[in-house]
């Protein structure tokens, strides 16, 4: 459940710190992941660890009490996906500013990198089957593509097998016993405490690096023309 998400967005983070200036970008960048939290929270806590005998699922205009959970369980998840997508614009400008050589190259476009971002956008966090007690779950990597220590994404050599391992795999789990759901929730709130120890950490880092003056100062472009 969220499989990958705290591991990717720890290396988000990783790339606001080191551009340039902790300006305007890292604020925003610092901003959605907070936003992906909520969202997080939200899906994991709401309608999805309910029981199909709640009294507000019978009788529905849905159609079953799963048909319901269903419908609104697989919409709390599709908010993280999109919370996910205000995100990568971000993170990707960020991601040019800290690769690009000099000052005067950006825009610089790397097209490692940019196949990860693209990539990332067929992500669906959580599908619910509306018609059967399913569940396809979606894992996000960077393993294979991003070098830790730099945060730069990696281009193929050939000792590298598996450099072409799927950015975006996805599993399919069987819920018509409940107690996989407490299962899952289970997992998806560990990393989500992961995931906001991380923004924590990248909180206190901005109040220690950014000044107002970095925070306002002009910026180039759009984020929507950066990744665009």
């Amino acid at each position: 459940m969220l499989d990958g998400l705290d591991s990717v967005c720890d290396h988000f983070i990783g790339i606001a710190i080191r551009t340039r200036r902790p300006g305007s970008l890292a604020i925003v960048v610092h901003h959605l992941l907070g936003d992906l939290a909520n969202a997080m929270e939200y899906a994991l806590t709401h309608h999805f660890p309910l029981r199909l005998t709640e009294p507000f699922l019978q009788g529905s205009s849905f159609g079953t009490p799963y048909q319901k959970w269903a419908k609104f369980t697989h919409d709390n998840f599709h908010e993280v996906d999109r919370a996910l997508q205000r995100l990568l614009p971000a993170v990707w400008a960020a991601y040019e500013e800290a690769s690009a050589p000099s000052e005067s190259d950006l825009p610089y476009t790397t097209p490692e990198g940019w196949m990860w971002f693209a990539n990332v956008h067929d992500y669906v966090c959580c599908a619910v089957d509306p018609d059967e007690p399913m569940l396809t779950l979606s894992a996000v990597h960077l393993k294979g593509w991003a070098d830790p220590a730099s945060g730069l994404f990696l281009g193929p050599r050939p000792e590298d097998h598996d450099w072409n391992a799927p950015i975006i795999t996805r599993t399919r789990h069987d819920i018509s016993d409940r107690t996989v759901i407490t299962a899952l929730q289970r997992t998806g709130l560990a990393r989500l405490v992961d995931l906001r120890r991380q923004i924590d950490q990248f909180a206190e880092w901005l109040r220690t690096h950014a000044t107002m003056e970095g925070i306002t100062a002009p910026h180039r472009g759009t984020l929507s023309q950066s990744f665009g």
